[in-house]
């Protein structure tokens, strides 16, 4: 099955039958990740208003930490906890809060939820845990610590 037939059934509400297995599976995955997150009343205001992501080098840079993560193809360069310690501090000079547990919470879910909207297997698998691991990691680098709070 082409990534273009696995896409179709994907928007014709069809269960997923193949794992992340090309650099055009993860780009399916970020491109309808992020499209999630962009409108979600939780998340949206956060990438597009509070640090104004530049979508255009944002979604690129995306598609290669996934794909190194997940198909280990090279090309990744990148520190992203001091990027998102950033954001919490733009949130924070707004609302004096800053990023809390339940947008962590919402951004996995919303993961989650994309990753089985689209695909199945052992690689769909192992990005759930992994975006698990780096919720867990970048919530506790950010907020503290997470133990008392579990998903």
């Amino acid at each position: 099955m082409t990534t273009q037939q696995r896409n179709e059934n994907t928007e014709l509400s069809l269960e997923p039958t193949n794992d992340i297995d090309t650099m055009t599976d993860v780009q399916v995955l970020v491109d309808s990740f992020y499209d999630k997150v962009r409108v979600d009343p939780d998340l949206g205001y956060i990438f597009d208003e509070v640090s104004q992501v530049n979508w255009s080098s944002h979604l690129p840079l995306m598609y290669s930490f996934w794909g190194a993560i997940l198909l280990k193809e090279p090309g990744y360069f990148g520190k992203p906890f001091p990027i998102h310690h950033k954001v919490n501090d733009q949130l924070k000079s707004i609302d004096n809060i800053g990023l809390q547990h339940s947008h962590f919470d919402r951004w996995l879910e919303l993961f989650n939820d994309t990753v089985d909207r689209h695909f199945v297997g052992v690689t769909a698998d192992q990005a759930k845990l992994n975006a698990r691991h780096i919720k867990e990691r970048f919530e506790s680098l950010i907020i503290g610590d997470v133990s008392i709070h579990r998903v």
